[in-house]
């Protein structure tokens, strides 16, 4: 963010009692902190994070997106691997709506933004009464999604996550 710029000013929400809003600088950079820090702790987040205030999102068009080669999701299989097919199961008519609702709702979620390997997402395919899909972005429904999303940020931020913890902690 270039000093120039200014912020819009934003209706904040009441936070819960363990959390406080905080600003980097006066009445800008708006963020959220533990309400269990001292004063003299705050003081030491805030000028760490100052110190690094480009690297963090302040608007929406600060959020970059994760690059593939640090993160794309894989999935292993044998070579001698045969795909299982199952029956479509019915649904009662009342239920089809909701089918598709969700359906639509999951594959416009932008939160999925690891992306599975072009080779392998056929190895996602689920059909429905309206139509055969396939997952393009890991859905967070999957086993190891948790996992899969940690090694990303952990890629990400490898070379920051030491000296956050070194400079906030002395």
């Amino acid at each position: 963010m270039q000093p120039e710029e200014v912020l819009p000013k934003t209706d904040f929400k009441i936070l819960s009692s363990h959390l406080n809003y905080a600003y980097l600088e006066k009445e800008q950079c708006p963020m959220i902190i533990s309400s269990f820090l001292t004063p003299e702790q705050e003081e030491r987040l805030i000028e760490v994070l100052k110190t690094h205030k480009g690297a963090l999102g302040w608007k929406i068009a600060d959020i970059k997106r994760i690059n593939p080669v640090v993160c794309t999701h894989r999935i292993l299989m044998e070579d001698n691997y045969k795909p299982i097919v199952q029956p479509q199961r019915r649904l009662n008519p009342a239920m089809q709506e909701v089918v598709k609702k969700e359906i639509v709702k999951l594959l416009a979620a932008r939160y999925n933004h690891i992306p599975i390997a072009p080779e392998d997402q056929d190895k996602t395919t689920f059909i429905c009464p309206h139509g055969t899909y396939a997952y393009r972005r890991m859905p967070f429904g999957l086993c190891n999604a948790p996992n899969i999303f940690q090694r990303c940020m952990l890629a990400i931020f490898s070379d920051m996550t030491n000296k956050f913890s070194r400079d906030f902690y002395g």
